[in-house]
């Protein structure tokens, strides 16, 4: 198995070729977590990856609180199971919570005001109740808290996201909203330790494999020595392989998969293919070293692959009756790469329910 190799069977694990998720859920759960820093192109990460899927279903899973967009793992957001959080919270916040110890101290949130504040929260929540970050502020400093003191109310959220007190609501309009987890996701249950570090350790290598160590320590945001815990947990799930000098892991009963053609993929930013990974030299083989590139000041942060390589970044400006998508790379299409990108263009459209026009 070569490098390349690597990358294409990441693309059939992953469920970007080949075959699919059923729903927005089974994709989340089965991923583990799925970074959903761009709200909007997290959704589409989910779409590429469930059969038949559009924009409303992932919104109507969201709203209805089947997945739930959380800190978690690393300090950025991401998609869960409802399911999930109360477990992976216990396994990951701890870890996140050491990393953003600095920033804590910098917006001026000790311990004690942390835990203040989870009772405002708590209280403000009570009873399956929806508000807005602007609306939580407004508690807040209605309760002393100031709302003045730069990044203060983002971390106090984040705090009380990672302590499991409180996580995603329903949209309202345009507005993302937060609940309290006991009536979010009243489904969720703690678990030991050791249980979920080797459910989320199978969860990754099942998904991302092959992958190393390092890529699921960044990913994951724990420890090298937990990440062989898990392992060791699951060396009946898991196998490995020194793949030109290096170890990888992944499925036991993982099919060797080749990737029929060229096809072209519009990745959005932030997609597990790329992020998820330490090591990410499996689909950078062109001679790429960086993923985001610009033109005349615009930025184009979208991954573009032709295969399961690299070959440039896309951007998309949203109107209210089409959405127009720009391409950037360095070198021109051939005509069987103009082929794949009109498909996949097609599917994007149907996914977004808008006009797709290509300049």
């Amino acid at each position: 198995m070569t490098l390349q190799d690597i990358a294409e069977q990441r693309l059939y694990n992953q469920r970007l070729h080949g075959a699919t998720f059923t729903d927005p859920h089974e994709a989340v759960q089965q991923l583990g977590a799925v970074q959903a820093q761009e709200f909007s192109m997290a959704k589409w990460a989910l779409g590429m990856r469930t059969k038949g899927t559009v924009d409303a279903n992932i919104q109507q899973a969201f709203d209805s609180g089947s997945i739930l967009r959380v800190h978690v793992m690393r300090p950025t957001w991401h998609f869960i199971a409802a399911e999930d959080i109360v477990w992976m919270q216990a396994l990951t916040g701890p870890r996140v919570h050491a990393f953003n110890a600095y920033y804590y101290r910098k917006a001026g949130l000790t311990d004690t005001l942390a835990a203040t504040c989870k009772e405002i929260l708590a209280q403000a929540l009570e009873g399956g109740k929806q508000l807005t970050r602007t609306e939580l502020a407004a508690v807040l400093t209605n309760k002393g808290v100031s709302s003045d003191i730069p990044l203060l109310l983002p971390y106090i959220l984040i705090y009380a996201e990672l302590d499991g007190l409180i996580c995603s609501g329903p949209m309202h309009g345009k507005q993302h909203t937060y609940m309290l987890v006991r009536d979010r996701a009243p489904q969720a249950k703690p678990m030991p330790h050791d249980e979920a570090l080797a459910l989320l350790v199978r969860r990754y290598f099942t998904t991302r494999g092959p992958a190393q160590i390092k890529d699921f320590v960044w990913w994951s945001g724990l420890t090298v020595s937990e990440a062989k815990r898990g392992l060791d947990l699951s060396k009946h799930y898991l196998q490995s392989d020194k793949i030109e000098g290096t170890t990888y892991w992944f499925a036991a009963d993982m099919q060797p998969y080749r990737l029929p053609g060229e096809p072209v993929f519009l990745l959005p930013s932030y997609d597990e293919f790329g992020i998820a990974y330490k090591d990410r030299s499996a689909f950078l083989q062109n001679n790429f070293s960086y993923l985001f590139v610009t033109k005349e000041g615009k930025g184009f942060f979208n991954t573009l692959l032709f295969g399961s390589q690299f070959g440039g970044s896309w951007r998309r400006t949203v109107g209210a009756k089409r959405i127009v998508v720009e391409t950037l790379t360095s070198k021109p299409f051939t005509k069987a790469q103009e082929r794949s990108l009109r498909q996949a263009l097609r599917e994007y459209e149907a996914f977004c329910q808008l006009p797709v026009t290509l300049l």
